[in-house]
């Protein structure tokens, strides 16, 4: 499945304030799966947007303004900007894959 983590879980509504969102490929027990490179598909409902991806592989040439990203060693990365005052829900989806959802808040 994948497991959602974020830096913070509240945003304010600016225009530098971001949070990171990380999605973990991990297995039945909850241990990471670090040979994991499987698609992740981010989605996000609500007050925010997805400004940027990635996975911290410098050979990748996906681009960063993207709403998916391949796994690499079992992660990748959304980072989650607030659009308006509200609550963001992230999506993480990956084929053969139990999702992972996460939801953040924006303050005024």
């Amino acid at each position: 499945k994948i497991l959602l983590t974020a830096s913070k879980a509240k945003l304010r509504n600016t225009w530098d304030d971001v949070s990171f969102i990380q999605a973990t490929v991990v297995d039945a027990n909850g241990v990471p799966c670090t040979n994991a490179d499987n698609l992740i598909k981010f989605t996000v409902a609500g007050a925010g947007k997805i400004q940027a991806v990635d996975n911290g592989n410098i050979m990748s040439h996906e681009p960063y303004q993207a709403s998916q990203r391949q796994a690499y060693t079992g992660k990748a990365i959304a980072i989650v900007k607030g659009k308006e005052s509200g609550k963001i829900t992230l999506k993480a989806e990956a084929e053969g894959l139990e999702s992972g959802m996460i939801t953040l808040e924006v303050a005024p």
